[in-house]
């Protein structure tokens, strides 16, 4: 684990290096990189160079290939482009879509809704009415049968999931 920059209340904030390995999520570390970065007030070529001393062994080796970005782009988002374009997969939505499609509640609703967002995480084009139809498709029968007859439960994904949580601890975990 790495540390950057020299703010008080920041400086201690362990962050993740980055290999290039193709079980490494390349997404994730990018969003890591970017809440921090994003907290210490970094420029755009600030987050580059730092993000760029985080990079190890493959990713590291990689730089030197890397494209600069045109005067008229923010480094930031040409450089998070090309790492994502190197590192990503690139049937890495395709397959993680048709993952969370097939994804059935088989534990606690707890458990589904960790596997559900590690998924939707992965898809960064999804849409609120397509994970919420994804999240209800996947529940147990008797718990999607509470949100079939009661279109108010299926406002957005976050109240179903906490009703979905409600309904699974009372019916199953008291």
């Amino acid at each position: 684990m790495a540390k950057l920059f020299d703010n008080n209340f920041f400086k201690n904030i362990p962050l993740s290096t980055f290999h290039g390995h193709p079980k490494e999520n390349v997404l994730d570390w990018l969003t890591e990189m970017d809440e921090y970065l994003v907290a210490v007030n970094a420029t755009p070529t600030q987050k580059v160079i730092a993000t760029r001393l985080l990079m190890k062994d493959n990713a590291r080796r990689w730089l030197k290939l890397c494209p600069a970005a045109p005067e008229t782009a923010d480094p930031w988002e040409h450089f998070k482009k090309c790492v994502r374009n190197r590192f990503e997969s690139p049937n890495l939505k395709f397959f993680a879509r048709t993952r969370l499609y097939e994804l059935k509640q088989r534990g606690s609703v707890t458990k589904y809704i960790a596997d559900f967002q590690d998924l939707c995480a992965q898809i960064d084009d999804i849409t609120e009415p397509e994970a919420l139809q994804a999240f209800l498709m996947g529940l147990k029968p008797q718990i999607q049968v509470h949100f079939a007859g009661n279109p108010a439960l299926r406002v957005n994904l976050n109240t179903a999931m906490q009703i979905a949580e409600s309904l699974d601890k009372v019916q199953y975990h008291n």
